[in-house]
């Protein structure tokens, strides 16, 4: 059996993921045929791919995008596609796919999509699930006297030494994410991973505009963070939880307290393609991050786990039964390292 797979815009990860999805197709005896695009040339998958083609600029609209994709798939006679960029967009056209043969990891339901990409509606709907985690208090401001006084109202219900952060309510990663420095940003804090800003920069920063993108306050939690890649299945909910620890060390820790949560998730809001719950601990407590309604960019860490969820993901869409693996009864210690790839 052929498949011709289609993966558009996706983080760099796709590499390894690609590669996964070979070796479990080649031990099922699976031919797989991967077609990539993306608007950068240089992106490293593509040295993984049988054909790599660039997409349209980040000027073309959503709509547009997806009739786009509509033709791209015609032409190259797609099995599977498997997308990131506009996902939403291309969710809500899924019928549009499925009528040309085609095969989408996404989910149907748009309220679902929408509601998870939005880490405010995310949190809204969390707290109706304190057995899943609990949820920090947070403000959502849109101009710089919000931002203000929805600080200073965090500081004292916090405390005055509490840190606070912000990100976007809408948005990829810890791209937007800053902590708050009462003070000047010292050149230590430059020195840290996370990034540091000052009060006052950021004031400054918000007050050049009248109003912006919806930020969310809230506490900075200094804990060790959680990130779980989820499956349902058939027979149950496979879940793979990893610690991120100092630098570049990661451990798998499959414990049933953290797979049910994964398991209760998915049972609560539908969730039937791949999702990533990210959580966090501050003192003891564990608390949200954020939902992913699509494989993360480390879902490949699971294979470390001898659990290949991407291709299990890929049996799935096929319409092939997808047993929940036993999972290893140790942590696995992983340290990842950066390797040259020649375009």
């Amino acid at each position: 059996m052929r498949c011709r797979i289609w993966v558009n815009q996706w983080f760099s990860t796709m590499y390894q993921i690609i590669k996964q999805l070979r070796e479990g197709a080649e031990a099922d005896g699976l031919i797989l045929h991967i077609i990539g695009t993306s608007t950068n040339q240089n992106v490293v998958y593509q040295k993984v791919c049988d054909e790599f083609w660039e997409e349209p600029k980040k000027g073309i609209s959503p709509e547009d995008y997806v009739e786009w994709c509509l033709t791209f798939c015609r032409e190259h006679q797609v099995d599977v596609f498997i997308p990131k960029r506009h996902m939403i967009a291309i969710a809500k056209r899924k019928e549009a796919f499925t009528e040309l043969g085609i095969k989408v990891l996404v989910e149907d339901d748009i309220e679902l999509l929408e509601n998870f990409n939005n880490k405010v509606k995310t949190a809204e709907l969390f707290r109706s699930f304190p057995e899943i985690c609990n949820v920090p208090p947070f403000e959502v401001v849109t101009d710089v006297e919000a931002f203000k006084l929805s600080y200073e109202k965090l500081k004292q219900q916090l405390g005055k030494s509490a840190v606070l952060c912000v990100k976007y309510a809408v948005g990829e990663g810890a791209s937007s994410f800053n902590i708050i420095e009462d003070g000047p940003v010292s050149i230590k804090q430059l020195e840290m991973s996370e990034k540091h800003i000052g009060y006052e920069a950021i004031v400054k920063i918000l007050s050049s505009i009248e109003s912006f993108k919806p930020l969310i306050i809230m506490p900075y939690l200094k804990g060790t963070e959680i990130s779980i890649d989820a499956l349902k299945t058939q027979h149950g909910v496979i879940a793979v939880p990893r610690r991120k620890g100092p630098g570049r060390l990661q451990e798998i820790c499959c414990s049933q307290e953290l797979i049910n949560k994964a398991a209760v998730l998915a049972e609560r809001f539908g969730f039937n393609q791949p999702f990533n719950l990210q959580l966090r601990y501050h003192e003891d407590t564990l608390y949200l991050l954020e939902v992913n309604t699509r494989m993360s960019g480390g879902i490949h860490y699971s294979y470390y786990a001898g659990i290949n969820l991407p291709y299990l993901a890929l049996k799935k869409l096929l319409g092939q039964v997808v047993e929940v693996p036993v999972y290893p009864p140790d942590v696995v210690e992983l340290v990842y390292v950066e390797q040259p790839v020649i375009l």
